[in-house]
């Protein structure tokens, strides 16, 4: 064969084929794309570096077989031109002799066509990943503000309702003790006990319970499959959607190990998170903020994960952060408890240093739970 019935076979518009020997030296060229013999080198494994990759698997096929090489996408240029082509390398016969044929075919239109496709189809996934992400924050900000102004509105309930029946209730279980002191038989002291018992559960029901039906009427206590890691990002968004801006440093560690995906109520863990971060972060102004992110305990059905803040705070602000503190405590507290989980607080006046930690326990997801 010789390269005349190459080019009248391969040789269109976009071909190009090159005939050169073992030792990589040009014999032959078509000059379709571009002319080789204005190059100082005629050595084709220098001109074209990927085929020198390649260069121990052509010394093993056989001259005219229909063995090739076949290598898509290559980038390279020559002169002013780039070229994005495919390369075929096979062993012919030429004058007797075995050598290398290698077809170049320019794909440069096709395949930069291929990555604007391929960018737009990017563009649009992120665009889609930006706006669940979005719309993630904005429905987690929403439970958060609800299950926070339920706190509020049961702690305005509580206070309203003891001002309110407080005495009456008080009256009644006093005149039930009164009268069990004074009671002629046993049944009658009974009777009474009740009394001081159903005042009791009513004084609860008014106080706790109904707030706490209504907490959970609104907010199911459902458990979920949930990234935690993302949690903890989506949350921190939230208070760039408040428009809340730390001037000082924050930083985020999540050590090797932390598990990714559990099993948690998303809206409470995400309030619980919300009020730790923002007590941290917002809460007074410290001068730099350190979240790390461990996990303390793994299990094959369970983990135990820990959440610690340790804050800086400005010398000026020690009165400030050791009255704001004990509300912190509270809060934080209160929360933590209802996901069975423990949280402790401790200021250093001497180190001028606030340290939170906050310590939860989660269900790891099994099989069946990670693959729906």
């Amino acid at each position: 064969m010789t390269l005349l019935d190459l080019k009248q076979q391969f040789c269109f518009e976009r071909f190009q084929t090159i005939l050169f020997d073992r030792n990589g030296q040009l014999i032959e060229s078509c000059n379709t794309l571009f002319d080789l013999a204005t190059f100082e080198t005629q050595n084709i494994f220098d001109l074209f570096p990927v085929l020198d990759g390649v260069k121990d698997a052509l010394f093993t096929f056989s001259p005219n077989s229909s063995q090739n090489i076949n290598i898509p996408r290559v980038e390279f240029s020559f002169g002013n031109h780039s070229f994005l082509s495919d390369f075929t390398v096979s062993s012919v016969l030429f004058n007797n002799t075995p050598v290398f044929v290698c077809h170049i075919q320019n794909l440069t239109e096709q395949y930069q066509h291929l990555i604007v496709i391929q960018q737009e189809r990017n563009e649009s996934i992120i665009e889609g990943q930006q706006l669940r992400i979005e719309n993630e924050i904005l429905s987690l900000h929403k439970d958060i503000d609800l299950l926070n102004k339920l706190r509020q509105a049961r702690k305005e309930l509580n206070i309203n309702v003891a001002s309110e029946l407080e005495a009456p209730l008080n009256k009644i279980m006093a005149l039930a003790a009164k009268l069990k002191d004074t009671a002629m038989t046993e049944n009658e002291a009974n009777y009474l006990s009740a009394i001081e018992a159903s005042v009791a559960v009513l004084d609860d029901q008014l106080t706790l319970n109904r707030p706490a039906q209504l907490d959970l009427f609104l907010i199911p206590p459902e458990r979920t499959l949930l990234d935690l890691p993302a949690l903890i990002w989506n949350v921190l968004k939230i208070f760039e959607y408040n428009q809340q801006i730390k001037e000082s440093p924050f930083y985020l560690r999540v050590n090797p190990g932390f598990p990714t995906l559990v099993i948690g109520n998303k809206p409470r863990i995400a309030q619980l998170l919300h009020n730790f971060l923002y007590h941290g972060i917002f809460g007074w102004k410290s001068l730099s903020t350190t979240l790390t992110a461990s996990v303390i305990e793994i299990k094959p059905t369970h983990c135990n994960v820990e959440f610690f803040m340790s804050c800086a705070v400005n010398k000026s602000q020690i009165e400030e952060t050791q009255h704001l503190s004990k509300q912190i405590n509270e809060d934080l507290t209160a929360l933590t408890s209802n996901l069975k989980g423990k949280f402790s607080m401790y200021f250093l006046p001497e180190d001028q240093n606030l340290l939170m930690k906050l310590s939860l326990p989660f269900r790891l997801p099994n099989n069946q739970e990670t693959s729906t």
